[in-house]
């Protein structure tokens, strides 16, 4: 199945922790149904993301996913942080150990190559994590076949289980057809 269009997923307020939960449906009918039921449930719009495939989705009416909530940008760019920030470092020292003739470089040359390191390391791991699908569509796709539609929801740990059931039982989905995901 292409991940190529889905709902948005947002990140919540960091004091509230949340699941991320799942539903698989094999209609467009059925997934409007459970984002209407997640929605009565007091899960917001935000908090709730659809993925399928596009000539599907086009007929609802649901909200598009960001960039971040579908692809593995996020991760990436801290792997390219910190990946590019220690070889600008290293060049910093080397450049600094060893000066260029007549040129005599300090602390802030040092400072100066970490950072464009890490900058440079951030902008092309960015470039590969974007056509990468994030871990949670990953950990999922192979439960889906080409008519499947996935709905994601955040919901908060303490109305799980209840909200999980209601949708659940009001969609008829069986009991291997939705699940968390830690």
């Amino acid at each position: 199945m292409s991940v190529s269009q889905t709902s948005s997923i947002t990140a919540t307020e960091s004091n509230r922790h949340t699941s991320n939960t799942y539903f698989i449906t094999h209609d467009i009918n059925t997934a409007t149904s459970v984002v209407h039921d997640l929605m009565e449930n007091h899960v917001t719009q935000d908090q709730i993301g659809v993925v399928g495939q596009p000539e599907t989705l086009a007929v609802a009416n649901l909200p598009e996913a960001e960039l971040t909530e579908v692809s593995d940008i996020q991760n990436a760019a801290k792997r390219g942080a910190a990946l590019g920030g220690a070889t600008g470092l290293l060049a910093g020292l080397v450049v600094t150990a060893f000066p260029p003739a007549g040129v005599a470089l300090g602390g802030s040359a040092l400072a100066a190559m970490a950072a464009g390191g890490a900058a440079l390391g951030t902008w092309s791991a960015s470039m590969i994590g974007v056509s990468e699908h994030s871990v949670l569509v990953e950990k999922l796709e192979s439960k889906l076949n080409d008519d499947a539609i996935l709905v994601l929801a955040d919901i908060e740990t303490e109305q799980q289980i209840d909200v999980m059931k209601s949708v659940a039982d009001n969609n008829r989905i069986p009991l291997h057809a939705f699940g968390s995901i830690t």
